[in-house]
């Protein structure tokens, strides 16, 4: 327990209570939320109606990124504004280190009552996530043939009605977008196969098949994805209808996001996990709420690691503790003569003994701006060098090209990973039984 969450406990109902009038904030997690399919980011197809007219309402990031390219790590960053490398959680056996102060903690701390609802055992009690939430229901964390938004938006909006005279935080994780894409008749974009596809082969299956999916074939999965997103998205719909039936939606601050993105083959690979291109950390994020500008996109580069500090921020709660790395995220378009803020973003992935899967292996660091990215490898020790201006699906390396610009921006990347690795803390590890590997292994993690 971190220790702003003891005093928490230690105080009772004595403690710290908000200020009058002060914000509710309802954060919204989208597992496996690929940016460029949903319609606010320009997807193909009308994939999130009720995220665009949030949009409309409040400010768009279009340059965020996750930190990591698989749930675990990502999330514990989105709830304590730590780095992978300071947070510790960063093997599919870890839980995030009491040591480490969690969002929930810290606004716990000064009277805001804390609520969790998650769909993912990354998400939940197993791996530590649950600190500072007096609640968490992760009842429907039930794996990937398991259809869970509606029983997870119930759950959330039963919390928003037993909370709706107090200042609260409510965290809501969906998990549907995540493999298997499951069959969604409204809309009914995708075929009822294509191919050899049905949509129901097991993930290492269909990487078995990935090198021989013809275009019709990819275009199904990626149909089925849209589905889930436009379903996941009624349950984001259902859930900001409930703020404004209670009548706070003037002061609640609404956060949705993503903790990583989706691959279709964009590099030789379905799923995620294994690298740092923007098919994996490019994320949606969307602010509304008091002090949030309305109709504005930001195409500033911005981190999920700056959710934390910027909710800290608008509720007016001093980020004691541990110190977070990340700025808050702006809320102007920064002047032309201002330097573009670097985000970073890691990756250490080790499946575990005793059948570690090489293809999953990765050990990637990157930084960029938003137009160039540098990625490092740690394992071959070799660098990437990618334009997105005009290169935005980093098909072209320019590394060899241009290494006065590799130069320039390699000790820039060493000092943010230093920077992130400074304070790291130790997660624990726990013990895997064959229940919980048989999930992992559904879910793509392991083989």
């Amino acid at each position: 327990m971190g220790l702003l969450a003891l005093i928490a406990v230690l105080a009772g109902c004595t403690g710290p209570t908000p200020p009058v009038g002060a914000p509710n904030v309802l954060l919204i997690v989208v597992d496996t939320f690929r940016a460029d399919r949903s319609s606010v980011y320009g997807g193909p197809r009308d994939s999130t109606p009720h995220l665009a007219a949030l949009a409309r309402q409040g400010t768009v990031y279009e340059g965020a990124r996750s930190v990591a390219p698989w749930t675990l790590p990502a999330a514990s960053t989105i709830l304590t504004g730590q780095y992978p490398s300071t947070h510790g959680a960063t093997h599919l056996a870890a839980v995030l280190s009491p040591e480490v102060t969690t969002l929930a903690e810290r606004v716990r701390a000064r009277g805001w009552r804390t609520d969790a609802v998650v769909s993912h055992v990354f998400m939940g009690p197993d791996h530590g996530l649950d600190q500072g939430f007096e609640t968490i229901d992760a009842s429907h964390a039930g794996g990937h043939a398991t259809i869970s938004t509606e029983a997870v938006t119930d759950l959330a909006i039963a919390r928003m009605r037993a909370r709706a005279d107090e200042p609260s935080l409510l965290l809501v994780h969906y998990f549907d977008p995540h493999y298997e894409y499951l069959d969604h008749a409204h809309p009914d974009w995708a075929p009822a196969k294509a191919g050899r596809l049905t949509g129901e082969r097991d993930i290492w299956k269909l990487r078995d098949m990935r090198n021989t999916l013809t275009e019709p074939e990819l275009e199904f999965l990626r149909a089925r994805y849209d589905e889930e997103l436009h379903f996941t998205d009624r349950g984001i719909g259902r859930l900001l209808a409930e703020v404004e039936r209670l009548g706070r939606s003037d002061d609640t601050l609404v956060v949705v996001t993503s903790d990583h993105g989706e691959e279709f083959m964009d590099h030789g690979w379905l799923g995620h996990t294994r690298s740092l291109y923007d098919e994996l950390i490019q994320v949606p994020l969307v602010l509304r709420g008091p002090g949030i500008p309305a109709g504005q996109r930001l195409g500033v580069a911005v981190s999920v690691a700056s959710i934390t500090p910027t909710i800290l921020d608008v509720l007016g709660v001093e980020a004691a503790g541990e110190p977070l790395p990340a700025p808050v995220l702006p809320l102007v378009p920064l002047a032309a003569d201002v330097p573009r803020p670097w985000v970073f973003s890691e990756v250490n992935f080790e499946p575990p003994p005793p059948k570690p899967v090489l293809a999953k292996r990765a050990h990637l660091k990157a930084i960029t701006d938003g137009v160039l990215k540098l990625v490092f490898d740690e394992t071959s020790g070799g660098l990437a060098l990618f334009d997105l201006s005009v290169d935005p699906g980093e098909q072209t390396d320019l590394a060899t090209s241009r290494p006065e610009v590799v130069a320039a921006l390699r000790p820039r990347l060493e000092a943010m990973w230093s920077e992130a690795a400074r304070d790291k803390r130790v997660a624990p590890v726990r013990d895997l039984d064959d229940e919980e590997r048989a999930r992992l292994r559904s879910l793509g993690y392991i083989e």
